[in-house]
């Protein structure tokens, strides 16, 4: 599955979700394939660039180029059969051959190609396959908070448990629940002297 460390673009604000959907732009497709995600409007330069588009995981850049429907693409591989494709930036981003981190822009949100405006495109493909990306966005939101919450306790720990939620010992549910493996548990036991484990519990949604 994707492993996913960073929002592609903040605030998270979907206006078209991933399936099957009514449109009447000429062009558009019926079964849409990804995510379309708004721009934030309090901070967007103009209607054609909406600011830095982010890379959701480290990778490196296998395509940059542009396309009459799509507009400017990018598309990274984060290895493992994952990639993300992002489209209708503003300008061509970085190039074919960049390595890039989790977090790092790669381009800019625009209004190139086939669309309504000003707005990002976002594509997961595993093994071939394009999957909905919104369950793994919403899993970074709640990593934010859990994070949070890590940042109250002595800096001595936030290595140690930052690790151990990079590793899957600590996993945010979709539902505001934290669910702790068994081997994280024998761990907390000299955590909860501090508390932490009862913060971490106390995350919702």
């Amino acid at each position: 599955m994707p492993n996913v460390y960073s929002l592609p673009y903040n605030p998270l604000r979907v206006t078209s979700f991933f399936g099957f959907r009514n449109i009447d732009i000429p062009g558009a497709t019926k079964m849409h394939y990804g995510l379309d995600l708004g721009a934030d409007k309090a901070i967007y330069k103009s209607s054609i660039d909406g600011g830095d588009v982010l890379a959701v995981a480290d990778g490196i850049i296998c395509n940059s180029y542009f396309n009459i429907s799509r507009g400017w693409v990018i598309i990274l591989d984060h290895g493992e059969g994952f990639k993300s494709l992002y489209q209708h930036l503003n300008k061509q981003g970085l190039i074919k051959g960049v390595n890039v981190c989790a977090g790092q822009p790669i381009g800019r949100m625009g209004a190139t190609g086939v669309g309504s405006g000003l707005h990002l495109h976002l594509e997961f493909i595993v093994n071939g396959v394009r999957i909905d990306p919104l369950p793994y966005l919403l899993k970074v939101k709640k990593m934010d908070k859990i994070y949070e919450k890590i940042n109250d306790v002595p800096d001595w720990y936030n290595k140690p448990v930052a690790l151990m939620i990079e590793l899957g010992g600590i996993t945010p549910g979709l539902d505001g629940s934290i669910k702790i493996s068994e081997d994280m548990c024998r761990i907390y036991t000299s955590f909860y002297k501090i508390g932490l484990l009862d913060a971490l519990k106390s995350v919702r949604g």
